[in-house]
């Protein structure tokens, strides 16, 4: 069922109801909804890039081979697994104690371990070496897995970059050179 015109999606109009699903601009419901699982969709904005992939921020560094990162479903988890490829990568203007004056701070680390959401950090083979430190507040974002094929991928959009705007789906990455291609 169907109105006439009807358009789906975020601009769209009218409403459809087909038999697994219902579409309108408004509802109002005055008994109990009851559902197995509540999608809620919004519109995001960002500066720069993004990268579609597991993501994680920096709670607490006991050392730079030992982080733990923020826990917001408080359930002891963190979205990377061994043998992932992370990356954290901020522009610093004026620098920060922990930079070494970098204007660009970038860290490639691997996960070696994992205990809840405390990972435990090693070299990246091949990749640059640090020369800034992970700090309290750094996002890192997994760019690869050296061994799960299913944790080599990711999608990276961006308004800014030159060429800009695209969009960048990559995968196969198993490795900082496979990255640095």
């Amino acid at each position: 069922i169907s109105s006439d015109p009807f358009t789906s999606g975020f601009t769209g109009s009218g409403r459809k109801i087909d038999g697994t699903s219902f579409e309108t601009t408004n509802m109002t419901l005055r008994g109990t909804l009851s559902v197995y699982e509540l999608l809620i969709q919004q519109v995001r904005a960002t500066n720069g890039s993004i990268f579609v992939s597991s993501t994680g921020k920096v709670a607490t560094v006991a050392s730079q081979t030992s982080i733990t990162f923020e826990d917001p479903s408080n359930h002891g988890v963190t979205p990377f697994a061994v043998n992932d490829i992370l990356l954290t990568q901020r522009v610093q203007l004026g620098g920060s104690s922990g930079t070494s004056n970098q204007i660009v701070k970038r860290v490639f680390a691997k996960v070696t371990a994992l205990n809840g959401v405390t990972a435990t950090l090693g070299a990246v083979s091949g990749a640059p070496t640090n020369v800034s430190t992970i700090e309290v507040g750094d996002d890192f974002v997994r760019i690869g897995n050296s061994s799960v094929l299913a944790r080599q991928g990711g999608i990276y959009l961006t308004a800014d970059d030159s060429g800009a705007p695209f969009i960048d789906i990559f995968s196969g990455v198993s490795s900082y050179a496979t990255w640095n291609s």
